[in-house]
């Protein structure tokens, strides 16, 4: 077997400048859509793949009310709702176009008015804060990273296959090319590791905030604390086709179905027992803590 030097490959010759210039690159597209971001809104990215449609006013009619009764409260100019066909209780929010919007599952659609009017207070909350738009910037420069990390991490793999398949059949072996694919392979998985951290400390922030306004906007602490108790009874999950809204739900969304959920082969979305049983473990264990936050913030309303 032919074995070459390190610096016998092509790669030395523009590798370090063609590095320098994709990295100059990623940065500023990134720069650049989170600018766009927190000016106009990042929903339509965040977003793109669920079921939204326009409800007709006889299944919005409840929501409708408690979102019109929620803004004048606040003293804004009510936000669109839109349906979300999933069966399972949800809600999540975000600008799109420069105008607010709420989502809402059928799921919501059923539940008892109290409850509607507690999880649409907390999106209402999270869409009215100041800085509602940086925060859906963040998240989206924030996946965008994670998304690139683990693009990265592809392109190093296939080096290394690539590397040590031509080994095995031309007999010629590069070993700056593995070296440099396994590099990327390295620093793509530590990256992933350090982005999952600000992503999950970015959402408790922004929830545990909008549960307090929420109490506060609603005035009705019970019916927050009720449905986050239903929801951590309740074993449906919502189906999001992407990781990108994973964690802007009012209930935490996390894959648990067999195969891609938008599969058209797999239209039944098979569920997985183990991720199911997981992702309630941890679903249920933020929603407890969020309701002691939620009765925490009522006993200090009633000292007041």
């Amino acid at each position: 077997m032919e074995r070459r030097l390190p610096w016998d490959s092509p790669l030395w010759r523009f590798g370090l400048l063609g590095a320098a210039g994709f990295a100059a690159a990623a940065f500023a597209l990134t720069a650049a859509l989170t600018a766009l971001g927190a000016l106009r809104g990042s929903a339509a990215w965040i977003l793109k793949g669920l079921p939204i449609r326009q409800g007709d006013a006889e299944e919005l009619r409840q929501v409708r009310n408690v979102v019109d009764a929620l803004a004048v409260g606040l003293g804004v100019h009510a936000p669109d709702v839109m349906v979300i066909d999933e069966p399972a209780p949800n809600t999540i929010s975000g600008w799109t176009g420069g105008n607010r919007s709420v989502f809402v599952t059928m799921g919501v659609i059923e539940l008892p008015r109290p409850e509607i009017e507690a999880m649409c207070a907390h999106e209402m909350a999270q869409l009215h804060a100041p800085d509602s738009k940086l925060v859906g910037a963040a998240f989206m420069a924030l996946l965008r990273a994670r998304n690139l990390s683990g693009a990265i991490a592809a392109i190093g793999a296939l080096m290394v296959v690539g590397t040590v398949g031509g080994a095995l059949e031309a007999e010629v072996f590069l070993p700056s090319v593995f070296a440099v694919g396994l590099a990327l392979v390295v620093v793509s998985a530590l990256a992933l590791t350090l982005l999952r951290n600000p992503l999950y400390w970015l959402r408790d922030a922004v929830i545990d905030l909008a549960d307090v306004a929420a109490v506060h906007l609603a005035r009705n602490p019970r019916a927050l604390a009720a449905v986050l108790e239903r929801l951590g009874e309740n074993e449906r999950r919502v189906a999001t086709t992407t990781g990108r809204c994973a964690l802007l739900w009012f209930e935490a969304v996390e894959a648990v179905f067999e195969g891609r959920p938008d599969d058209s082969a797999n239209p039944k979305k098979k569920v997985d027992s183990g991720r199911l049983a997981a992702a309630n473990g941890r679903s249920r264990a933020e929603l407890a803590r969020r309701a002691a936050l939620v009765e925490a913030t009522a006993a200090g309303m009633r000292k007041g």
